[in-house]
């Protein structure tokens, strides 16, 4: 069994095939690093609630450093089931599809990444998608196409307060590339999981009504917190 472990840094994450046969197939699931933990104190706490809406997952053999284009093969590893597997034509809001055509599919459902790891999960439903053998050196989530409607695709609360929402202006996330590719052979099963921290994703207001975070409630911020991936080869 071999584990490797992937920073994510902001990215532009482009569309991507769906999965062929060859392996087992690859699951994401979603660990939340704050589980077991006590609620920090009043500058650095937990929120209320944290929701996000997710089109998809993927693998990417390489990426253009300059473009951030995939290169080579892409792979899925979730796919919103709101796209009808479609993930070209799938978006938060309407607009101009890579085709020219407009977008048909619409995500509008937040994943609760607040709730425990099991019920984020349970949420989610761990889909295993078969992949051809290769070799892959980046894990890519991708947020939003440009929702040139500038939807909401973060929602989020503190203290129990009345949740808000808004466009974190981000479309995806790149992992760091491997030192070592991930080599998928046939018959074998990957699992990916994405870990997150949320014990400390809010914090007061600065002195003045200074900013500290990305979203402001007026008396406290929300910081995004980082998904790290993991992805073991059975």
């Amino acid at each position: 069994m071999k584990t490797s472990t992937l920073f994510l840094t902001a990215a532009v994450v482009s569309g991507c095939g769906l999965g062929n046969v060859g392996s087992q197939g690859v699951a994401l699931t979603f660990h939340n690093d704050r589980d077991g933990k006590l609620k920090q104190g009043l500058n650095d706490r937990s929120p209320s609630s944290f929701g996000m809406k997710l089109i998809a997952a993927y693998l990417a053999e390489d990426v253009d450093p300059v473009t951030q284009n995939n290169v080579g093969a892409t792979e899925m590893i979730y796919l919103n089931p709101a796209c009808g597997d479609d993930i070209g034509h799938c978006e938060l809001s309407p607009g101009t599809a890579f085709d020219g055509t407009t977008f048909t599919r619409f995500v509008n459902d937040y994943f609760d990444f607040n709730a425990s790891s099991d019920a984020v999960n349970a949420a989610i439903g761990s889909q295993r998608r078969a992949i051809p053998p290769g070799t892959y050196r980046y894990t890519r989530l991708e947020f939003c196409k440009g929702n040139e409607g500038h939807a909401p695709n973060v929602r989020w609360a503190a203290d129990g307060l009345t949740p808000r929402e808004f466009f974190s202006g981000g479309c995806g996330v790149t992992s760091a590339p491997l030192s070592v590719p991930l080599a998928v052979a046939t018959g074998q099963a990957i699992d990916v999981m994405l870990s997150y921290d949320l014990s400390r994703a809010v914090s007061d207001m600065g002195p003045g009504g200074q900013v500290t975070g990305m979203d402001c409630d007026g008396t406290s911020c929300l910081v995004m917190p980082t998904f790290i991936p993991s992805s073991t080869v059975q």
